[in-house]
Formats: C-alpha cells, structure tokens, sequence
C-alpha cells in the first residue's frame, strides 16, 4: 500500500458520504449518487511534489465536473513548529519516497478533515426522505 492510499484510506473510513473507494495513485473516486462521483485527491499548491492540500472534485457522469474544493491542511489543522519557524503542514516526496514533513496527523485531525469533506459533500448529496408514520391510538 502507498503512502497517498494509506493517508486517503485514513481520511475516508470517517467520512459519512464515502462508500466503497477506488484508490489510484494519488487518488480516491467514489460513486456520492446515481450521477454523480466524487474524486479526493492530494494536490501540491505551488511546490513539485509537496502536497500542501486535499482535492475534492465532483463529476456527472454524463456532463462532466460540477464542483470543486480545495482544502489546505493548514486551513485545518494550523502550522506546525519545525525548529524555531512555523510551517503549513505537507507531505513530500524525496529521493522516491513519500512521507509527513514535520510530525504526521493524528486521528483527532484526521476526523477534522473527514468532517470538513462530510460538510462539503452533504452539499450535493440526495436529500434523506424520512417516512412518517401515523401512529392510531385505540381508545377502548
């Protein structure tokens, strides 16, 4: 197993509107209704090969992408001390090797990011319909 597919598996088993997830590379896809899929992917923000955030991509399978969100790790979990300086979380690939700069996430702040993608996909996810039933009451 790969660093991204063990990091995205992390992710994923907390997330309420992720079922069943493909793991590619770099990347998860997931089926989020009858028409439309959801891609989570690590996406660098400027540095080759430092994965500063989390690429949430929404598709219809019959017109293409609908939506897309980009989350930092920073937003999230705020910057890490390193030395005497601050730094935005990332993970980085060196010498073939991918890794946490600084310390890895805890599962505290792997539930946050899983809730902030739950946030975000409850946006486009079916509304639940809930079936009320009358109650009779006999009076006898």
């Amino acid at each position: 197993m790969t660093f991204f597919e063990s990091v995205l598996r992390k992710i994923t088993s907390d997330c309420e509107y992720i079922n069943d997830p493909k793991f590619v590379g770099r990347a998860c896809v997931c089926r989020l209704t009858d028409d439309t899929s959801v891609k989570l992917s690590f996406s660098e923000c400027g540095y080759a090969d430092h994965y500063s955030a989390l690429l949430i991509e929404l598709m219809n399978i019959h017109n293409g992408r609908i939506d897309a969100q980009l989350i930092k790790f920073a937003d999230i979990w705020g910057k890490q001390k390193l030395n005497n300086d601050f730094i935005s979380p990332y993970a980085w690939t060196y010498r073939g090797e991918t890794e946490w700069y600084c310390s890895p996430p805890n599962d505290k702040q792997y539930k946050l990011l899983s809730g902030m993608i739950d946030e975000y996909l409850s946006c486009f996810a079916d509304p639940v319909q809930e079936i009320v039933q009358d109650e009779c009451i006999s009076l006898n």
